[in-house]
């Protein structure tokens, strides 16, 4: 299609948010038709050439009904999109038509650029470069909208067409819910429904009960149940021991670890429950562009990455599958998303891998799955997340037009990196309501804001402050001088006196080595790569 700057200028996003709407009602009203397809055929007891002519008309007619709902999804989904690509076009064609009027330009309806200066006026060498400069960046603004207007309506066009020509599969669907496109995310991630947990497959390599059992069995028995022991009395690893004795009471009975727990003491599950919500976040932000407002969300499984950084949870869980659920509500232009992140494991033993900090290997212990003596058992966790909404500060429809979705995981010191890592607190997922098509890429523009604010550094400088302002000043001032304040060891002659130490100020320093003393402590493990997608246990 051929169209011109003044064209660009008149198009109008509410009349494509019209025209969504109106797609979306005769969609649902089609999926609303279910049950009464299901229920078309007749009698149950109808046989015969006629039943089965029947039939056959009946899958057809249902066939093309979900054809038509999957091709009105994909048209709504790109009729949102371009409504939202158009509101931003036309403030940046505002934003270019003023710019010109400001400085005695004009843009022609055919895009060019004219000068209404005066013919008499005044202009220097200086002034006339800057007009010409002024000219040129006007015209390349009116080239990129140009350009972002041929992609708005050449994606349109596109989805108009395919739809017209039947060309829009429905991804063979068995259901018109299931085959409309606008419920689910262009991945098929994510979908409008409820929690559905995802079909998880996970790997045994130890046959449960299929060896018999030697003298050295035992032995190994003892000294495995002696290091667990151990641990146990010393306090160490509190919920790995707790997984290993789970497995050696050999009832194979699933068992609920503390992810809220996980999440605070271990960055690697941390970053695995943050990288989950974002994901999800951007799953909502699209199923709002194709035009739904409160609905609930159900996501696919993946493996939760990076690996569990401490070994207390590199025991208890190692690699795991995460995936999660959510209630989304849109009041205007403020979302608010409530998600549920699920962990799913199968505690057991890989055969030829080995303990990360140990080195010891899982052999050892996937050899009493086969004598009968310890037993596998599935492990999960939750941790839900109320992501309370927050009013955009522009008006919407413009590019600065953000709803905000925070998330309150609270910071705090953690083993694996102690008081200067930071967490999740105040990690904001912003979900921009009308974001700019650019080229084929349509997604989401989620931005993650993370704010560290290192508040043992800045306690350390008021430490020092107040060291500064207290010290006693007098007798060092007769020896250096006036307005000497230093606080080190002062040369008099042979003798070396130093200011006298405060009780306050010994606490302050007692407090600020002990700050740098854990921080010099803090190390960051690289953990090696997980080979399988349930991981074991990789002690």
């Amino acid at each position: 299609m051929t169209f011109t700057y003044h064209d660009v200028r008149t198009w109008n996003s509410g009349a494509l948010d019209g025209a969504a709407a109106t797609v979306k009602a005769r969609k649902d009203k089609i999926i609303g038709l279910q049950d009464e397809l299901n229920l078309a055929f007749g009698p149950i007891y109808w046989h015969g050439d006629a039943a089965t002519a029947a039939q056959t008309k009946l899958a057809a007619l249902v066939d093309r009904a979900e054809h038509v709902v999957a091709e009105a999804g994909t048209v709504l989904r790109a009729l949102h999109d371009s409504a939202d690509a158009l509101a931003v076009l036309r403030h940046e064609v505002e934003n270019t038509d003023s710019t010109a009027a400001s400085n005695q330009f004009t843009i022609s309806a055919q895009g060019d650029i004219v000068d209404e200066r005066p013919p008499d006026a005044q202009d220097t060498p200086e002034s006339l470069h800057q007009r010409a400069r002024l000219r040129a960046e006007l015209t390349e603004a009116v080239g990129r909208i140009l350009q972002a207007a041929h992609e708005v309506d050449e994606v349109l066009n596109s989805a108009l067409t395919k739809a017209e020509q039947a060309q829009i599969s429905d991804g063979g669907a068995t259901s018109l819910a299931e085959a409309d496109v606008s419920n689910k995310t262009q991945d098929g991630r994510y979908r409008i429904g409820p929690p559905d947990r995802p079909d998880i497959k996970f790997d045994e390599d130890f046959v449960y009960g299929s060896k018999e059992s030697t003298a050295g069995d035992h032995l190994d028995k003892a000294k495995w149940l002696a290091k667990l022991r151990g641990a146990q009395a010393l306090g160490l690893m509190p919920d790995g021991t707790e997984m290993y004795e789970h497995y050696w009471k050999n009832t194979g009975e699933p068992k609920e670890f503390d992810y809220e727990k996980a999440y605070r003491d271990d960055s690697g599950i941390r970053q695995g429950v943050d990288s989950e919500i974002t994901r999800a976040a951007a799953a909502a932000e699209e199923l709002i562009r194709s035009g739904n407002t409160n609905f609930p969300m159900t996501g696919q499984a993946s493996v939760a990455q990076p690996y569990p950084t401490t070994e207390n949870w590199q025991k208890a869980v190692g690699g795991y599958q995460v995936w999660s659920h959510s209630n989304v509500r849109v009041e205007g232009n403020k979302v608010t998303m409530e998600i549920t992140v699920k962990a799913e494991d199968r505690y057991n033993f890989n055969r030829g891998q080995a303990d990360i900090a140990t080195g010891a290997g899982d052999n050892e212990n996937g050899r009493f799955t086969e004598i009968g003596w310890a037993k596998p058992f599935d492990t999960h966790g939750t941790i839900t997340k109320t992501a309370p909404g927050r009013s955009a500060t522009h008006p919407v429809g413009r590019p600065e037009s953000r709803a905000r979705i925070v998330s309150h995981a609270g910071r705090a010191a953690t083993g694996d990196r102690p008081r200067t890592t930071p967490g999740s607190a105040g990690e904001v997922h912003q979900v921009d309501r009308h974001a700019a098509v650019r080229g084929a890429d349509r997604g989401l523009s989620v931005v993650v804001e993370r704010r560290n604010e290192r508040a043992h550094h800045r306690r350390r400088r008021q430490v020092r402050h107040r060291r500064t302002a207290n010290r006693p000043r007098a007798a060092h001032q007769a020896v250096r001088g006036p307005g000497h304040s230093g606080a080190g060891p002062l040369d008099v002659g042979h003798l070396r006196l130093r200011p006298r130490t405060r009780p306050v100020d010994l606490l302050d320093r007692c407090r600020d080595h002990a700050a740098g003393e854990q921080d010099r402590r803090a190390e960051i493990r690289v953990q090696p790569r997980v080979r399988r997608q349930d991981a074991g246990r990789r002690r």
